[in-house]
């Protein structure tokens, strides 16, 4: 005998329907492992009704939002449900979403009165007087991607890292714009900020490996790169893995450099192949454009040699762009691991089928 998976709200909404029915067209399916997504129009809470007063009717009236609502079995699975909302939303946003502090706005709420009341009694949160927590553009993609996340536990875990990563370390996309901060920005005295970025970098490092991606069969008498080369089996093996997640041999990813400082350079040099300046580099913006095997053995060893084992001696050197630049590779390869429909190629896409 079935039983009827209850209904959660999330307070966290599109901007419109419209938006829902077009971004829904690269989501086929919001169903996740255990619970399933679905958009229903916001519903205000007794307090947002009152406000609603002093609006103008024909506003007051059409103002409901679609809404993430959440099926599940019970209120445990919901929960997950929601934070994995959460992981998904940093995914995309590349760092944690603007305009969220803590965990709050991302949370199961029952929709059954006997529920709620337990709900709210035993809830670390205040009451909610307010009942839309977040409303932005892209909510369809959010949902999307975390339903597909939850298909495979190894993805689940690789978000979450991510999410602990980008929670340790995190900065607005918009300092990374070339001309906007000076080098000095990224490049902080504070012995603290080391080890916070040293533990981000970790983090960021363990979506790599959950994803098989980690360079495989170096060894002191087998370097991966020797003199700007590869040994071609270490690297043919990891280029097919690679492969498996539709990230060919040839292409290449930015590696963000700032400032004169020589910090780690000279040691991520020597574990790689071939780099280019960035078509924007000019002055202390020295980004480089380096094949993704080059950006993955240059992660693996600031994991292995600054944030895994002794870092007495190389801590120091450690910058927040370091963090930085594995957070954006581990973002790379799990968003290209779960098929994710990138926003610059969805006019050539065509249909949504293969997106499922």
């Amino acid at each position: 005998m079935s039983t009827q998976p209850r209904v959660y709200r999330t307070g966290i909404c599109a901007l419109s329907e419209q938006e829902v029915t077009a971004d829904r067209r690269w989501w086929p399916s919001l169903q996740g492992a255990g619970f399933t997504f679905e958009f229903r129009p916001h519903v205000p809470t007794a307090e947002r009704k009152e406000a609603a007063k002093t609006i103008r009717p024909r506003f007051r009236k059409s103002f409901r939002p679609p809404e993430v609502h959440i099926l599940a079995s019970d209120h445990e699975a919901a929960a997950s449900a929601a934070l994995l909302l959460y992981a998904s939303h940093a995914l995309i946003e590349a760092g944690v979403p603007a305009k969220v502090i803590g965990w709050g706005p991302y949370r199961a709420i029952p929709t059954a009165r006997a529920e709620l009341r337990e709900f709210l009694e035993m809830s670390r949160f205040d009451p909610p007087t307010q009942s839309i927590y977040l409303q932005s553009a892209g909510i369809v993609d959010v949902a999307g991607l975390a339903a597909r996340l939850s298909r495979r536990r190894k993805w689940t875990q690789a978000a979450y890292f991510h999410l602990a990563s980008v929670y340790l370390i995190n900065i607005d996309s918009i300092d990374l714009h070339p001309g906007e901060r000076d080098a000095s920005f990224f490049h902080t005295p504070h012995l603290m900020h080391r080890v916070w970025e040293a533990q981000s970098l970790f983090a960021a490092f363990q979506v790599v490996e959950l994803l098989d991606l980690a360079v495989k069969g170096a060894r002191a008498d087998r370097p991966s790169v020797v003199a700007k080369k590869w040994d071609p089996g270490i690297r043919k093996d990891l280029e097919e893995r690679l492969g498996t997640i539709g990230i060919e041999p040839t292409q290449t990813m930015s590696w963000a450099v700032r400032g004169r400082r020589k910090g780690l350079r000279p040691k991520l040099q020597d574990r790689t192949s071939e780099s280019r300046p960035s078509r924007w580099a000019s002055g202390d913006i020295k980004d480089e454009t380096i094949p993704f095997v080059d950006a993955i053995n240059r992660a693996h060893w600031l994991r292995s040699n600054v944030s895994a084992h002794r870092t007495s001696n190389v801590l120091s050197k450690l910058s927040l762009l370091d963090a930085l630049n594995v957070q954006h590779l581990a973002r790379r390869l799990l968003m290209n691991a779960v098929s994710f429909p990138w926003w610059e190629n969805r006019d050539q896409l065509g249909s949504a089928t293969n997106c499922s």
